[in-house]
């Protein structure tokens, strides 16, 4: 497969973002006059693992996340309460084939699904009982897990509660 170039949108005439999730300024002449070459932009790492490369046109910069650039000059804007997927959980693989416009929650599952959900990797629930087959319940959905021991307490401790207010008379 070829690699693709497309503008930038909103930096037409001044930056390009490829299908392998480059992203390139073009060659541009200042105000002053002065000939700027075009280069290839050196991609940095953000602490949640996605690139982002610093765009600047009229005297105004700001930092870009590639697969977003990538997906703008490719497949458009994104639709009312979309964002960016990366299809293979990896945030630096910024490949087209790689990117799509998804929902938040299937956002949410996917990284369940790849294991690079923050919840997704605690081993014991908060109170210390592990996350085994037999321990845990996993919501309607399978975002959620809830461990069964404090789950049994939790009713354990609400009947106890209910019991004590019929035991005195009052109603729940």
């Amino acid at each position: 497969m070829d690699e693709v170039w497309r503008p930038v949108p909103g930096f037409e005439g001044a930056y390009e973002a490829s299908s392998f999730g480059r992203i390139r300024s073009l060659e541009r002449k200042a105000r002053n006059g002065r000939l700027w070459p075009g280069v290839m932009l050196k991609a940095c790492q953000h602490p949640n693992g996605h690139l982002q490369v610093t765009l600047s046109l009229h005297n105004s910069k700001g930092r870009q996340w590639v697969h977003r650039l990538v997906l703008l000059s490719f497949l458009g804007p994104a639709p009312a309460g979309m964002e960016a997927i990366h299809r293979n959980g990896d945030p630096q693989d910024n490949h087209l084939d790689n990117l799509e416009w998804g929902t938040r929650a299937r956002n949410v599952r996917d990284q369940v699904h790849h294991g690079v959900h923050f919840c997704a990797s605690k081993t014991h629930c908060p109170q210390g009982h592990p996350y085994d087959a037999g321990n845990t319940y996993n919501e309607p959905g399978g975002v959620h897990r809830k461990c069964r021991k404090c789950m049994r307490a939790q009713w354990k401790r609400t009947n106890e509660r209910r019991r004590a207010l019929r035991a005195n008379g009052r109603s729940i």
